[in-house]
């Protein structure tokens, strides 16, 4: 929800404040790279070490704290806070693209692997559908609120008209009003990061609660042997999976050789 919402109002903040299309887009390079940059860093970072819990933890509290910073943005913000506070978000986002679904998928079974994943990803998908709606529910009513503050101004306030007028903002004539509308408008978008910060906060109340499983994967060879591998707890012995076993024939050797993975 976070993620979606982020990607796409942070655009709509550097258009309010006259940036073009293209240009809003170069503005996002901090937020976009910087979530590449730590997705990559943090799963060379799970590969090492095989612990995924620790960068949730971190990975959520950081993104807390930026969507947290990204809300004091406005018309008055400076360069270096249009480009550091979104940094932030980003270094907790991109942590979050790999490392929730390698917790997911050392917890499975082989047999319910397939399943686990097309789950996870439909969840995020929707997750980023309602993340959107609720952006634009949040600033169609503070956008409202706060232009209705302004005298003498000539807006129409649904949601179709705002997202019409943000083009015509710095055509308004009076430099006054104009200061006052981008400021409404920029204020409104802000708005949206606030409300979605509690909600990364309540996840990582609830990601404290995730159990750790082994990343280690085993093959056993054996005339039968029960072989055992994977989801092991820190608090319980391995978990043995469902997988079948799968028999082969060696010309050198007549043993039989049991494989489960």
């Amino acid at each position: 929800m976070a993620f979606f919402a982020g990607a796409y109002y942070l655009p709509i903040y550097y258009q309010v404040l006259g940036s073009s299309a293209t240009g809003a887009g170069v503005r996002m390079l901090p937020f976009s790279l910087g979530a590449s940059l730590f997705s990559a860093i943090s799963g060379i970072v799970v590969t090492k070490t095989g612990r995924y819990r620790p960068i949730i933890w971190l990975a959520l509290a950081v993104f807390t704290l930026g969507y947290g910073l990204m809300y004091l943005l406005d018309s008055k913000s400076n360069v270096a806070m249009k480009v550091l506070y979104p940094f932030v978000a980003s270094a907790g986002l991109g942590c979050l693209f790999l490392a929730p679904l390698v917790a997911l998928q050392a917890a499975m079974p082989i047999k319910d692997m397939a399943t686990s994943t097309s789950t996870f990803g439909f969840l995020r998908t929707m997750g980023g559908t309602v993340g959107i709606s609720i952006g634009q529910v949040v600033f169609t009513n503070t956008a409202r609120k706060k232009l209705a503050k302004i005298p003498n101004l000539n807006f129409g306030t649904s949601a179709s008209n705002l997202s019409e007028n943000l083009r015509r903002l710095h055509d308004i004539p009076d430099p006054v009003q104009r200061a006052a509308v981008i400021q409404a408008f920029s204020k409104s978008i802000s708005t949206i990061f606030l409300v979605h910060a509690p909600i990364i906060g309540f996840c990582f109340v609830l990601s404290l609660l995730l159990r750790h499983y082994t990343l280690q994967r085993q093959v056993v060879f054996g005339d039968g042997a029960p072989a055992t591998s994977g989801a092991e707890s820190a608090d319980q012995p391995n978990i043995p999976y469902e997988a079948g076993g799968e028999q082969h024939n060696d010309e050198k050797n007549s043993d039989d050789a049991t494989e489960r993975v």
